[in-house]
C-alpha cells in the first residue's frame, strides 16, 4: 500500500528540473521546473481551482446533484 502511496504522489508532484540543466539551447529561467504527466497537469490545474473557487463551486455542485437526483425520480 505505501508502495502505491508513492507511486501516486511521484504521479502528482511529478519530477522536479534544476535550473539550467536543459540543453545550451534552451534558455534558463530562474527557478526550478516541475515535468509533470499531462494527466497529472490536469488533476493539478482542477485541485487548484476548487482551491480556489471553493465557495460558489461547492453549492454548485451541490445543485447539480440535487438536480440529477430529481430528474432521475430518486428524490
Amino acid at each position: 500500500m505505501r508502495r502505491l502511496g508513492e507511486a501516486i504522489r511521484h504521479w502528482y508532484e511529478g519530477e522536479t528540473i534544476p535550473a539550467g540543466s536543459a540543453d545550451d539551447r534552451t534558455l534558463v529561467i530562474i527557478g526550478d521546473q516541475v515535468k509533470r504527466h499531462w494527466s497529472a497537469a490536469v488533476a493539478v490545474a482542477i485541485v487548484e481551482f476548487h482551491r480556489r473557487e471553493w465557495k460558489w463551486a461547492l453549492p454548485f455542485y451541490l445543485a447539480v446533484l440535487g438536480l440529477l437526483l430529481k430528474v432521475a425520480g430518486m428524490v
